[in-house]
């Protein structure tokens, strides 16, 4: 690369990003001390110069980025309510499936347990019946018979 298209760029950047610093932050600034003034301007012409007056129109001035971030605040709070909406209104179907998926998981699930403690069950059924036999032929066979 020559070093002169390297400086020309450079210089081309420079250029560009002082024309956007001026687009975007002098001249926003400007219009709104030109507002400012020509709204200060208008007051005092239209003979408004007591403190009253001043004091009204700064609470309104200091009112407006209120009042705008309020809107805003609002404008969001709709769209959120918008979008909860819509979505309340997509998902049951997908929802009923995904339900309907776990309804099986679990039934297969509850098969398989069963099965699995199926012979620990059995077994303990098992022993339970022969000692319950033992003590009705213990009974039987034992001395402590009574006969009234």
């Amino acid at each position: 690369m020559d070093d002169k298209t390297l400086e020309d760029r450079q210089h081309e950047q420079q250029q560009t990003f002082q024309r956007t610093v001026w687009l975007q932050i002098y001249l926003p600034m400007l219009a709104g001390v030109l507002v400012l003034g020509g709204l200060v301007t208008w007051i005092w012409i239209a003979g408004a110069g007591t403190g009253s007056a001043w004091a009204d129109s700064a609470i309104t001035l200091l009112s407006i980025p209120a009042l705008i971030l309020g809107v805003l605040v609002l404008g969001v709070l709709g769209g959120l309510v918008y979008l909860v909406f819509r979505v309340l209104q997509e998902l049951p179907a997908p929802l009923a499936q995904v339900q309907e998926f776990f309804v099986q998981v679990s039934h297969i699930t509850r098969g398989y347990a069963d099965k699995l403690v199926k012979p620990v069950i059995a077994t303990k059924a098992f022993w339970a019946s022969l000692m319950r036999a033992g003590e009705i032929l213990g009974s039987i066979f034992s001395k402590e018979s009574s006969v009234d």
